[in-house]
C-alpha cells in the first residue's frame, strides 16, 4: 500500500513537468540550387529551410553571387524563394543563401547554403563584324585607318581585333600590321586600327580579325570588303619639245600675158623685172605698159627661220591632303551594380576608367557627387589603357543610386565623357529579438508520515512500560 502511494506521488511530479517544460525548436536546414546560362544570367531557388510548419517564418534571407546581393523572406512554412542576377562574368559562380533574422519559432539565424553553377559547354555565341575605311581613297604620302564594329557580343573579355593591310585581293601577300585593339563588353562594340601612311600608288586590301574569347567565337571581315585606293600626286610639270626645219623655201612665179595695158596690184615689196626695173611701195596701184607677152618674176625663194626647240610647261596644283582626325572616347565602370548593407553601414565600390579611343587623354577626372570619397584626378591616360581604384561611402541611411562620371581632353576637339551607376539598398534597423527563457519549477515531494510503533501485547504477562 505504501509503495502504491509513493508511485502516485512520483507520477504527479512527472505530470507537472510535462505541463511546464518548453518544447525544443526543430533544427532548420538550408538548400539552394542555381542555373547559369551562356549570357551570364543566373537564376536561383531557395527551399526546405525547416520542417516545423509555421515556424519557418523569416523576414531576412540574404542571397549573394558574383559581388551582387539580393534579399527575400519566408512568409509560410515549406515555401521557396526564387530570383535572378545578370552580368555574371566567368564560366562559373557560387551563389550563397543566409538566414540573417531569427526564425519564427525562436530558433536563431545564421544558417547558410551554397551552390556552384557552371555555364553549359560550347555556349559561345557567334558575333558579326563590319568594317569601314577612313577614308577609302587617298594620295600617296597620306594616311588612312580602319574601324571594326562587332555586333552580338556576350560578355566579351580578353579578346582583340587585329588589323592587317595586304597588297593582294586574297589577303595573302604583302601583309603589314595596322595594330590591334582589345574588345570588352556585350552587344555592339567598335574599335579602331592605327593610322598607316602609304607612299606608293595602287590598291591595298584591309582585313579585321577578332580572336574570340570564352564566350564569343572568332570572326574576320572579308578581304575584298575594304579596298583602299592610293593615287599619284596631281601636281606635275609636262615638257613638250617640238623640232621644225630651220629653213623653209617658198617658190612663186606669176606670168601675165596681155596685149593691152595691164593694171596689177602688188601687196609686197618686190622687184618687177621687165625691160626696165620698177620699184613700187608695199601697197600701191601701178600701171605698167608691157608688150603683149610679159613675164613678171618675183623672188623664187622665201626663207622662214623658227627656233629649233619649243618647250611648253603645264603646272596643275591640287589642294593639300588633310590627315584624318582619330576618334577620342572614354568609358567608366562602377561595381558592384547592386549591393545591400545595414542602416548606418558602409558601401564599397570599385571604379575602372578606360581610354577606349585612339588618342591620349589628359586631365582625366572622376566626379561622384553622392560618394565624394570616390572623386579622383587620374591625370593622363594613354589610348587603350585603364586605371582602377576602390572607394567607400560610410554611414548610409537609405537606398540610393550612385552615379559616377568621368571626363578627359583629347589633343584636339571637344572633351569626352561617360557615366555609370550602382544601386545601394539600405536595410532598415531591426532591434534584436530576445528569446524567452522558461524556468521549470520542480515541486517538492511530500514528506512521508512517521511509521507508528508496533504495540506489543504479552499474553498473561504484565506489559512493560518502562
Amino acid at each position: 500500500m505504501r509503495n502504491k502511494k509513493r508511485l502516485a506521488a512520483f507520477l504527479g511530479v512527472v505530470a507537472v513537468f510535462a505541463l511546464i517544460i518548453v518544447p525544443i525548436a526543430a533544427a532548420h536546414t538550408v538548400s539552394i540550387t542555381a542555373l547559369l546560362d551562356c549570357n551570364g544570367n543566373l537564376s536561383y531557388t531557395v527551399t526546405d529551410w525547416t520542417n516545423s510548419g509555421s515556424g519557418a517564418l523569416n523576414d531576412d534571407i540574404e542571397i549573394t553571387a558574383g559581388g551582387q546581393t539580393a534579399s527575400g523572406a519566408f512568409t509560410s512554412g515549406h515555401t521557396t524563394i526564387s530570383g535572378s542576377f545578370s552580368g555574371i562574368s566567368g564560366s562559373s559562380v557560387t551563389v550563397t543563401a543566409k538566414a540573417v533574422d531569427t526564425w519564427g519559432d525562436g530558433y536563431g539565424g545564421g544558417q547558410t547554403a551554397s551552390f556552384t553553377a557552371h555555364k553549359p559547354d560550347n555556349c559561345q555565341v557567334t558575333p558579326s563584324i563590319s568594317t569601314s575605311l577612313q577614308p577609302s581613297s587617298i594620295t600617296a604620302g597620306s594616311s588612312a585607318y580602319d574601324k571594326a564594329t562587332l555586333t552580338g557580343l556576350s560578355n566579351a573579355s580578353g579578346g582583340n581585333v587585329a588589323f592587317t593591310v595586304y597588297s593582294s585581293s586574297d589577303c595573302k601577300t604583302g601583309a603589314t600590321s595596322a595594330g590591334s585593339a582589345s574588345v570588352s563588353g556585350s552587344g555592339t562594340v567598335s574599335v579602331y586600327s592605327d593610322a598607316v601612311e602609304f607612299d606608293a600608288a595602287g590598291k591595298y586590301y584591309w582585313q579585321a580579325a577578332y580572336s574570340g574569347d570564352a564566350n564569343n567565337k572568332a570572326v574576320a571581315s572579308v578581304c575584298t570588303d575594304e579596298v583602299l585606293t592610293v593615287n599619284q600626286p596631281t601636281t606635275s610639270t609636262v615638257t613638250t619639245i617640238t623640232t621644225v626645219p630651220t629653213t623653209s623655201t617658198v617658190t612663186t612665179t606669176n606670168t601675165v600675158t596681155t596685149q593691152n595695158t595691164v593694171t596689177n596690184t602688188i601687196t609686197n615689196t618686190n622687184t618687177v623685172t621687165n625691160t626696165n626695173t620698177v620699184t613700187v611701195p608695199q601697197t600701191n596701184t601701178v600701171t605698167v605698159t608691157v608688150p603683149s607677152t610679159t613675164t613678171v618674176t618675183v623672188p623664187k625663194t622665201v626663207t622662214v627661220t623658227v627656233p629649233k626647240t619649243v618647250t611648253v610647261t603645264k603646272t596643275v596644283t591640287t589642294k593639300a591632303f588633310t590627315p584624318p582626325t582619330l576618334p577620342a572616347k572614354i568609358a567608366i565602370t562602377k561595381n558592384p551594380k547592386s549591393q545591400s548593407i545595414a542602416a548606418g553601414g558602409t558601401a564599397s565600390f570599385q571604379i575602372t576608367v578606360t581610354n577606349t579611343g585612339k588618342v591620349t587623354l589628359t586631365d582625366v577626372t572622376v566626379n561622384d557627387p553622392k560618394s565624394p570619397a570616390c572623386d579622383r584626378d587620374l591625370g593622363t591616360l594613354a589610348a587603350g589603357s585603364s586605371k582602377s581604384y576602390t572607394c567607400e561611402l560610410a554611414k548610409a541611411q537609405k537606398d540610393f543610386t550612385n552615379v559616377a562620371c568621368v571626363g578627359g581632353k583629347p589633343p584636339t576637339g571637344a572633351s569626352v565623357s561617360a557615366c555609370d551607376t550602382a544601386n545601394v539598398k539600405v536595410a532598415p534597423f531591426k532591434p534584436a529579438k530576445i528569446k524567452a527563457v522558461h524556468h521549470v519549477v520542480k515541486k517538492a515531494a511530500p514528506k512521508p508520515k512517521p511509521k507508528p510503533k508496533p504495540k506489543v501485547v504479552a499474553h498473561g504477562l504484565p506489559m512493560n512500560t518502562g
